[in-house]
C-alpha cells in the first residue's frame, strides 16, 4: 500500500483537513476539495511540521519559483 505524507507548517489547515476544526469560510471549497481527492486514493496523512524542520521544503519551493518560475508535479514518481 502506497501512503502518501502531506506536510504543512500551517498547524490550522492540517487540523481542518482532518476534519478536527471547522473549516475557515474562506478555504471551505478548497479544503473539500482536497479531502474529496484524498478519499480517492488508498492512504493519504496529513501532518503538521513545523517551518523549522521543513525547511529543504522551503528551499526546494523557493528555488523552482525564482529560477523557473512555474513547475507541475508529474504522478510518474508515485508509479
Amino acid at each position: 500500500m502506497k501512503v502518501i505524507v502531506v506536510e504543512s507548517d500551517s498547524s490550522m489547515l492540517i487540523e481542518m483537513l482532518k476534519g478536527c476544526k471547522v473549516n475557515d469560510a474562506k478555504f471551505d471549497g478548497l479544503i473539500h476539495d482536497i479531502q474529496q481527492l484524498a478519499r480517492q486514493l488508498e492512504s493519504v496523512v496529513f501532518m503538521f511540521a513545523p517551518r523549522q524542520h521543513n525547511r529543504a521544503a522551503h528551499l526546494v519551493t523557493f528555488f523552482v519559483i525564482t529560477n523557473i518560475g512555474s513547475c507541475r508535479w508529474s504522478m510518474k514518481i508515485l508509479e
